[in-house]
């Protein structure tokens, strides 16, 4: 099987790039297709492989900074691939790459982490633009009837690919990998880490803590530093860290007394990884954490995104409650073992399906 890899953007290092990662472990060097590419910001793995192609996209100045402006481009650049020879193109989307035309003797399956949540999800487009996301959405939505199959994170995911591209989609759980967390005795603090993005709810989580007695650490970096730490300036229990490495975050997970998730999302790994450190999660009740989440046994849930009910759950949550051992073997069920293998079987059975039509 000759198979190839089509990932948006290769230019930093995250979620969906770990989920890049677990796929060329389990697949036999496949090809990757990307639109811009910056190997100084990957991994070893990924800086050093060369058979990736990028789109024209990278050949423009300063195309890596600027890329979010690039939408209107989008489709044509989708659109420019050439992907002859492959049995199985396996394109990793949450934007544009469901969208690759391939060749009529290929199998297309699409890995959707969410429908294009600027089109679909967010409604914020300037006036202006109004025409030109309105082209987009069409155009997208006629992306998402290309791939013969779909694919999706989570049944949170699978539900809303369904309500915009009436599409059905086969629940693939990604995974993280719990060998590389450990159960270590919890100190007096609550974790948070994140992008300091707005829609990640930093705001929310630090409003509260300003109002309750315990110490919140904040891991990450992003547009809202500023604000944020303005926003605290006078909290002497709140401390921004900045970027954390891998090593010393594993460490902050697992002597935290629980992880504060106050944002909504499609499906989630950082909730993930507390659990394989044995340590709770005190989450948004909304999204895909209502399925890596056990409540009352692997965390707790606040029902309304203000700060208010985040505060009541932090003076409700009882530490000891918790079984760290429990919890690690919960959070083992999404371990990147099962992902690869159940990526792998699901890829054979579809390309079997293909070739006997």
């Amino acid at each position: 099987m000759k198979l190839a890899l089509a990932h948006e953007y290769l230019i930093k290092m995250g979620g969906a790039e770990r989920v890049l990662l677990d796929l060329l472990e389990e697949f036999n060097d496949p090809a990757i297709f990307t639109f811009l590419l910056d190997r100084d910001k990957l991994a070893p793995k990924l800086r050093d492989k060369p058979n990736i192609y990028t789109s024209y996209l990278n050949n423009y100045p300063f195309s890596k900074s600027l890329y979010r402006y690039f939408f209107p481009l989008m489709p044509e650049a989708t659109e420019s691939f050439d992907l002859q020879g492959f049995d199985v193109v396996l394109t990793l989307s949450h934007q544009f790459m469901k969208g690759i035309i391939t060749p009529q003797k290929t199998l297309h399956i699409s890995y959707i982490y969410t429908p294009t949540r600027f089109l679909w999800l967010e409604h914020k487009e300037p006036f202006f633009l109004k025409s030109t996301f309105k082209n987009l959405r069409e155009w997208d939505f006629l992306a998402a009837q290309r791939p013969d199959v779909i694919f999706a994170p989570c049944q949170n995911v699978a539900k809303r690919i369904k309500k915009y591209y009436g599409r059905k989609a086969k629940v693939i759980y990604c995974g993280i990998h719990t060998e590389n967390f450990q159960i270590a005795e919890p100190k007096d603090y609550f974790l948070l880490t994140s992008r300091l993005e707005p829609h990640k709810k930093t705001e929310l989580a630090l409003l509260a803590f300003k109002s309750l007695p315990y110490k919140l650490k904040i891991v990450g970096e992003g547009s809202e530093y500023p604000k944020l730490k303005k926003l605290a300036q006078n909290a002497k229990n709140i401390e921004f860290l900045g970027f954390v490495p891998d090593e010393e975050l594993k460490k902050l997970y697992a002597q935290s007394l629980a992880l504060i998730f106050p944002q909504e999302e499609d499906f989630g790994l950082v909730p993930l990884e507390a659990q394989a450190s044995g340590r709770p999660v005190i989450a948004y009740g909304k999204g895909g954490v209502l399925e890596t989440i056990k409540e009352n046994e692997t965390g707790i849930f606040f029902a309304k995104p203000v700060p208010g009910s985040l505060v009541k759950a932090v003076e409700n949550f009882k530490s000891d409650y918790f079984d760290p051992q429990k919890i690690r073997e919960w959070a083992k069920n999404f371990d990147s073992s099962n992902f690869k293998k159940n990526m792998r079987e699901a890829v054979e059975e579809e390309l079997n399906k293909f070739r006997a039509r």
